[in-house]
């Protein structure tokens, strides 16, 4: 391991001992990955379809994937495959003709669920429909870390672009809705609006973080 690995591994043990959660950044390893497997990871394989939600500790009800590619379908398998049987698979095709992997505001929705161990057939729909707000839908890219942290801060405190708070709200809505919080998306929508704005979310952000530096 060179010393930019492994200080990013540091990085990483840093991240987890002050709040238990870290994020890494899948490429910078590409590289790495693709000699691991022989020159074939820039190919789909069972790995892109499945690595995320495998390898997170965090289990639930309702495992939600979401995934930067058409086939939700085959996503869904390999979890069911890997002993998952209540899935959402889900992805957003914008009308750029790129994929995300959340709901988004425009473009098409496509999910495929596992329930009770089954596949379900993929379903399709306007991603319009999950939405409420009819704002011209623009994610402008952050000037470099500093940037991210602030506008992360600025949507978490009630704040931010309108933008963020509508692919955040969409997606949180899904999450009430699954958990029977919410009765519907809309309702959702409303839960995860007047959340955020209340800056509820920051507060419990800091009081998690004041009690993990306590520990």
């Amino acid at each position: 391991m060179d010393q930019e690995r492994r200080q990013k591994a540091e990085d990483v043990r840093a991240d987890l001992a002050a709040c238990r959660f870290a994020f890494v950044a899948v490429e910078p390893e590409i590289p790495a990955l693709d000699r691991l497997y022989g020159g074939r990871f820039h190919a789909p394989n069972p790995f892109s379809f499945g690595l995320a939600p495998l390898a997170s500790p965090v289990r639930g009800d309702v495992v939600v994937f979401g995934l930067s590619h058409p086939r939700v379908d085959v996503a869904a398998h390999v979890l069911r495959c890997f002993g998952m049987t209540e899935v959402d698979v889900l992805t957003t095709r914008l009308p750029s003709g790129h994929y995300l992997d959340e709901i988004g505001p425009l473009g098409e929705l496509r999910w495929c669920r596992v329930r009770d161990g089954k596949v379900r057939t993929v379903q399709a729909e306007a991603a319009q429909n999950w939405a409420t707000s009819a704002t011209p839908f623009d994610l402008p890219m952050p000037r470099g870390p500093e940037e991210t942290i602030e506008r992360t801060v600025d949507l978490l405190a009630g704040r931010g672009l309108e933008s963020h708070r509508v692919v955040v709200t969409i997606n949180a809505a899904h999450l009430l809705m699954l958990s029977g919080l919410a009765m519907s998306q809309s309702d959702g929508l409303a839960m995860a609006e007047d959340t955020l704005r209340s800056g509820e979310v920051m507060a419990a952000v800091v009081g998690a973080s004041a009690r993990n530096r306590s520990e």
